[in-house]
C-alpha cells in the first residue's frame, strides 16, 4: 500500500505521462532528422502511402481532408490507414478508395477493455505493414510499435507530426527559432497543425477536399428518414447534440430544453436531437421538460448523422465529435465549452461558428445572443 502511495505521488509531481510523451517526440525527431532526411524523399516515387492515426473518432475525422488531399496529389498511389477499431465507420464508410485498413488498437486510446488487443496481434500487424514496404508513412500519432518499424528502416520515408511537436517544444524553450511550418499545438486548430505536418513534404491541403463525402444510398436513407419524421423544408431545421464524452463537458438538461423552446418560438424551428443509442435517455429527459415537439435521432450511424446534419441550418453541441463534423461540412454551429482548451479543437470562423466558453457554465441567453451570423443570414433570407 505504501509503495502504491509513493508511485501515485511521483506520478502527480513528476508527471511520468508527460515524460513519456516528450521522450517519444525526441525519438521521432531524431529518426526523421537522421534516418529519413527530407531531401531524399523528394527524389523518391510514391506508389504506396500509409496514414497512421491511432486516436479517437474526432482525430481521424479531422484527418480526412489531409487524406483526400494526398489522394489528389498522388492519384496513382494506393492508400492504406492504420487506426483503432473504434474508427471503423470513418475508415470504411467515409474515406474513399482505401486499399487496406489496419486496426491497431493502442491501449491508451481504448475506452473499453474488450478493445484492448494482445501484443502478439499488434506485432502481427506491424509485421504485415513492414512487408508492404511503404514509400511514404505520415504518422499523425505514433506508438512504440511504429517507432521500431521506423528504426528498422521498413519504410522509405516518414513524416511525423510528433517530430513537429518536438520542434515546437524546443521553440517554446527558446532553444531554436520557431518552425517555419507554423505548427502550434496551443494556439491554432488541429487541422492547421495537420496541414503543417504535410507542408514539409512540399504540398498542402486542397480547399475542396475539406468536405466529407457521403454515399448516395446514405443520402437516400436520410431523405426517407426525414419524410417519415415529417421534417419539412419550409421551416428551419436546428440540430442539437446534447452529449459529450465526459460529465465535465455536459450542460444541464433543463438548459437544453429551455434553449430548444426559445429556438422554436423565435424561428419556428424544427428541433432534431442527435446522439448515440446510449445517449437516448439523456435526450428523452430533455424532451420531457419541453412543451413543444421534437425529433429523436439516436439510431443513426455516423455517415447517416453527417448526412442529416448537412440538412440543418444550425447545430448546437458541446465539446464533442459533432463540432468537427459541422466545421468540415460548413454547417453553422454553436459550441458550448467548459474547458479553456477550445482553441485547438474549435476553428476560429466567426461567421460560421460561435464558441461559448464559461467555466461556471453558460446560460441560454449566452447562446441566443451569439448565434452565428451565417445562420441568421440564412433565416433572414428564408423569412423574406
Amino acid at each position: 500500500m505504501q509503495i502504491k502511495t509513493i508511485i501515485t505521488s511521483i506520478r502527480k509531481y513528476i508527471k511520468l505521462d508527460l515524460i513519456h510523451i516528450y521522450l517519444f517526440r525526441l525519438f521521432m525527431f531524431c529518426i526523421q532528422k537522421l534516418i529519413y532526411p527530407l531531401r531524399r524523399f523528394q527524389k523518391e516515387p510514391v506508389n504506396k502511402i500509409l496514414i497512421v492515426r491511432l486516436k479517437h473518432l474526432g482525430d481521424l475525422l479531422l484527418s480526412v481532408p489531409l487524406i483526400q488531399s494526398l489522394q489528389r496529389y498522388y492519384p496513382g498511389a494506393t492508400l492504406s490507414i492504420a487506426t483503432g477499431s473504434w474508427n471503423r465507420e470513418i475508415a470504411e464508410d467515409i474515406i474513399r478508395d482505401v486499399k487496406k485498413v489496419y486496426y491497431y488498437n493502442v491501449t491508451k486510446y481504448c475506452r473499453a477493455k474488450d478493445q484492448i488487443v494482445p501484443i502478439q496481434a499488434r506485432l502481427a500487424i506491424l509485421r504485415e505493414i513492414s512487408q508492404r514496404r511503404f514509400d511514404l508513412v505520415i504518422d499523425l500519432d505514433g506508438s512504440v510499435g511504429f517507432l521500431f518499424l521506423y528504426l528498422f528502416k521498413r519504410v522509405t520515408f516518414v513524416s511525423s507530426i510528433e517530430s513537429l511537436r518536438f520542434q515546437q517544444n524546443l521553440a517554446q524553450l527558446g532553444l531554436i527559432e520557431n518552425d517555419r511550418t507554423n505548427y502550434n499545438i496551443h494556439s491554432q486548430h488541429e487541422l492547421l497543425n495537420l496541414a503543417a505536418s504535410i507542408r514539409r513534404l512540399g504540398f498542402d491541403l486542397i480547399p475542396d477536399s475539406m468536405r466529407l463525402q457521403i454515399k448516395r444510398e446514405t443520402e437516400q436513407f436520410i431523405h426517407a428518414y426525414f419524410a417519415k419524421n415529417l421534417i419539412v423544408t419550409t421551416r428551419p431545421l436546428i440540430g442539437i447534440h446534447p452529449a459529450a464524452s465526459t460529465r465535465q463537458k455536459l450542460w444541464s438538461t433543463e438548459n437544453f430544453a429551455k434553449l430548444a423552446e426559445e429556438l422554436i418560438q423565435r424561428f419556428r424551428a424544427q428541433i432534431i436531437f442527435f446522439g448515440t443509442p446510449t445517449e437516448r435517455e439523456r435526450i428523452e429527459r430533455i424532451q420531457a421538460k419541453m412543451t413543444s415537439g421534437s425529433i429523436t435521432a439516436s439510431d443513426l450511424s455516423l455517415p447517416q448523422f453527417i448526412a442529416a446534419m448537412n440538412r440543418c441550418q444550425l447545430l448546437i453541441c458541446l465539446d464533442s465529435l459533432a463540432q468537427h463534423v459541422a466545421f468540415l461540412q460548413g454547417v453553422p454551429a454553436v459550441v458550448i465549452y467548459r474547458s479553456d482548451n477550445f482553441v485547438r479543437w474549435t476553428p476560429g470562423d466567426s461567421e460560421n461558428m460561435a464558441v461559448i466558453f464559461k467555466k461556471e457554465g453558460a446560460e441560454v441567453a449566452d447562446i441566443m445572443s451569439n448565434l452565428p451570423p451565417a445562420f441568421l443570414k440564412k433565416i433572414e433570407t428564408a423569412l423574406r
